[in-house]
């Protein structure tokens, strides 16, 4: 009955976790749609293996209560505990203590990943900032109308009173991004892929992302001047090393391949930003002015606004004001902070999981060593009574217990913190400014470890208190 009431248990737990796997596999706004309803065959496959290892292992217990002296057996007591079932109780209690000491130290790791990530510098502010998608309904436009709107909208969203500050950025129909050709001292040339995103003046300002060297754009940066940009510092280096850019040329070529370029003078350095994973690194993106956008673009693009206010109020104020320029245009507003959660979204879905399935193990840590240590009390119930009658305190037959019990559960937390650091080269990928041997992840782990099979001991090294010594004697 036990095992049946568990195996239902599972399969509830399991139906509500399918959820939260679907949770950690989809990204925000973007769900996955799979097919996670029950099946008959799976259902009947996990119990019959969850009742399989439940009949398997109650087997031993039930074998080894048909080996009882007759003596024992008529004068109804418990024999003083065997070597081998000793050896039993501490190994099934080392394997599950060294079974959670490693999932909670992985989970630690995870966890400590996912704080690293959200304290991680992105290279802007991004509170009290809000993106806005705009695109038009119906008929599409030309390159040239569209962009018109967008001005227009830009002025609009800045003679908002609430609004401190905005911008308009848009990107190349392109998928691949422009080649960037610089002459070196000697004459050769070396060539630098990178990332083109089109923005207007006041982007760095909004985002608050520091100018390293030079300036941002300015309203005189138009179609009619000469071609400028602004280099993230990774690209920077790329391109000219160690020497300032400002003021220096480099020939961007068309990313058709067409052999077409054009030479553009690079009139600052950003601070990099964070569009992808820390982990993966700094992406080179080259920031060309808006107003230079050529006919490759398309759509209306993207605004980021600095407000003041709550953000559902803003959203509202933004989208009345895109009807005023045209009714067909329509705003996706979210906030700037929505995009480092989507980078982090898959660390914290993992950190979530790893910290269930860690507690859930250290729960059944907690059970495990409370039967064991329930059981072999027991059978060692006149082995605490004949101590006690020969002059043993009652403090010593509790101490006893609980430093067999806790000797076993040391041994079982080094070893499973050994596993622990030795898995976490399978998750390197996974972890981030975090070292494989975190303290903090080894303390606590450690310390939630002892904690649970120290509470879990108590109860029966406690009740080893109870023994009447003169019963152990008279059946002695």
């Amino acid at each position: 009955m036990l095992s049946v009431s568990g195996a239902a248990a599972g399969l509830f737990i399991a139906h509500w976790g399918r959820q939260m796997l679907l949770w950690a596999l989809s990204f925000p706004g973007e769900p996955i749609s799979l097919d996670t309803s029950w099946d008959l065959k799976l259902a009947a496959f996990a119990l019959g293996i969850t009742l399989s290892c439940a009949l398997l292992f109650g087997l031993a217990p039930a074998i080894g209560a048909t080996d009882i002296s007759l003596y024992s057996a008529i004068n109804n007591s418990v024999t003083t505990g065997r070597l081998r079932n000793r050896f039993m109780n501490s190994l099934l209690v080392f394997l599950q203590v060294a079974l959670s000491m490693a999932l909670l130290f992985s989970a630690g790791l995870l966890v400590q990943t996912l704080h690293a990530l959200l304290i991680q510098d992105p290279g802007y502010d991004p509170k009290g900032v809000l993106t806005a998608s705009a695109r038009l309904q119906g008929p599409g436009e030309t390159p040239q109308r569209e962009a018109f709107i967008g001005e227009q909208l830009l002025r609009e969203l800045r003679s908002l009173p609430a609004v401190r500050s905005a911008s308009w950025s848009r990107i190349s129909s392109s998928m691949r991004g422009p080649r960037l050709t610089v002459s070196g001292p000697t004459g050769s040339e070396r060539q630098v892929g990178s990332y083109l995103i089109f923005v207007s003046s006041d982007f760095f300002s909004t985002r608050r992302t520091p100018i390293l060297a030079g300036r941002e754009f300015i309203d005189r940066d138009t179609d009619k001047s000469f071609p400028v940009a602004v280099l993230s510092e990774d690209l920077a280096r790329a391109l000219f090393g160690t020497v300032n850019p400002v003021g220096l040329r480099f020939r961007e070529k068309d990313s058709n391949d067409s052999g077409q370029g054009y030479t553009v003078e690079v009139v600052g350095v950003s601070r990099d930003m964070q569009y992808r994973r820390p982990t993966d690194g700094p992406l080179p993106i080259l920031y060309r002015p808006v107003s230079q956008c050529p006919g490759s673009c398309s759509g209306i693009g993207s605004y980021e606004i600095r407000a003041a206010g709550r953000f559902a109020e803003a959203a509202k104020r933004l989208a009345s004001v895109a009807a005023t320029v045209d009714p067909r245009v329509v705003l996706k507003c979210d906030p700037l902070s929505s995009a480092i959660n989507n980078v982090v979204h898959r660390n914290r879905a993992m950190a979530l999981i790893a910290t269930i399935f860690g507690l859930f193990a250290g729960l059944l840590a907690m059970i495990g060593v409370y039967g064991v240590t329930s059981y072999a009390t027991a059978e060692r119930t006149r082995e605490s009574g004949v101590r006690m009658a020969l002059g043993a305190q009652p403090g010593d037959v509790f101490r006893m217990v609980m430093r067999e019990t806790m000797s076993v559960v040391g041994i079982g937390i080094a070893f499973g913190l050994a596993a622990g650091v030795a898995s976490a080269s399978l998750i390197r990928g996974l972890i981030w400014g975090v070292k494989p041997t975190d303290p903090l992840s080894c303390g606590l782990a450690i310390c939630l470890l002892l904690l649970i099979a120290g509470s879990a001991a108590f109860l029966p090294a406690r009740r080893a208190l109870g023994v009447d010594p003169m019963v152990a004697l008279r059946y002695e």
